[in-house]
């Protein structure tokens, strides 16, 4: 396809432009035009940091927030989901289903720290625990397999 019609279709429907130059091997153009969906982290999880120590019983709000570009539009749901052991095992905290845009909880998920949870028909105690990470998982038309995991790890106490 000519990089002027390319433009053109980026004129009228820039989403459509971007999965064009995406899906012809592109990740990126000249100018303002956009990269590829690999090259764009659509959500970001900004709260907690990494670093923290929690006690059992402790509410932690999970917040995230989404781009600000044509791709947000194509969010549809998260799961929030915690590691007690670096990422190795993940366990999804929202179990009735996942959280939607139109959720009043949308950006922001209480999780209140049980004594232990079940991982794999394991039970686990999560008091001593010290590499727990949580992470936010997208689902979107644009690219499935987008999540942002906290850079470091947080600590787990008794109450």
């Amino acid at each position: 396809m000519p990089f002027a019609s390319l433009n053109l279709i980026r004129s009228f429907m820039p989403s459509l432009a971007f999965f064009l130059l995406a899906g012809a091997g592109f990740s990126g153009c000249q100018g303002d035009e956009a990269t590829g969906p690999s090259d764009e982290t659509l959500i970001s999880l900004t709260n907690p940091q990494g670093g923290e120590i929690f006690k059992v019983g402790e509410t932690i709000q999970v917040k995230w927030k989404t781009s600000k570009t044509d791709l947000n539009l194509l969010v549809d749901a998260v799961d929030v989901r915690f590691s007690a052991d670096s990422g190795k095992i993940w366990k999804t905290l929202n179990l009735k289903a996942s959280i939607k845009k139109t959720d009043p909880d949308w950006g922001n998920y209480s999780w209140t720290i049980p004594d232990s949870i079940t991982i794999s028909g394991s039970v686990l105690h999560l008091p001593g625990k010290d590499n727990c990470l949580l992470r936010v998982e997208q689902y979107s038309t644009a690219d499935p397999m987008q999540k942002s995991t906290l850079p470091k790890s947080f600590a787990i106490t008794a109450n």
